[in-house]
């Protein structure tokens, strides 16, 4: 989850960080994995990033989250195993607990096709 990693670190930065302390700033970024491959990239930041901040609303996220006991992921984990890699599959999971907006994997059809919905925003 590298790309994944680098955003989320761009995310914490555009919320933890105040807009007059970021104006003007260049921002690096780089990414690589596992020595095979890597990339940077920068940015300067122009406008306001208070809005970004506000409907991130990270630390509100951060609280909701679900919490689990161990055996719980190990079975969450054991099912994600037993799929990778899986075709004519449709997941079973409910999608209940999923933020407005949230994309999620319908199903994977026999050529390995994905398809994905999104939960509505109210």
């Amino acid at each position: 989850m590298y790309t994944g990693s680098v955003f989320f670190g761009i995310a914490s930065l555009l919320t933890q960080v105040p807009f007059a302390e970021l104006n003007g700033k260049r921002i690096a970024v780089f990414s690589y994995g596992s020595g095979c491959a890597a990339s940077t990239y920068s940015f300067r930041v122009r406008g306001d990033t208070s809005k970004i901040a506000q409907t991130l609303d990270l630390a509100k996220r951060l609280e909701n989250r679900i919490k689990v006991s161990p055996a719980e992921f190990e079975k969450v984990m054991e099912l994600r195993e037993k799929t990778h890699n899986a075709q004519d599959y449709e997941p079973a999971g409910s999608i209940d607990q999923m933020i407005p907006g949230t994309y999620y994997l319908q199903k994977i059809d026999s050529m390995w096709r994905r398809a994905y919905g999104r939960i509505p925003f109210n």
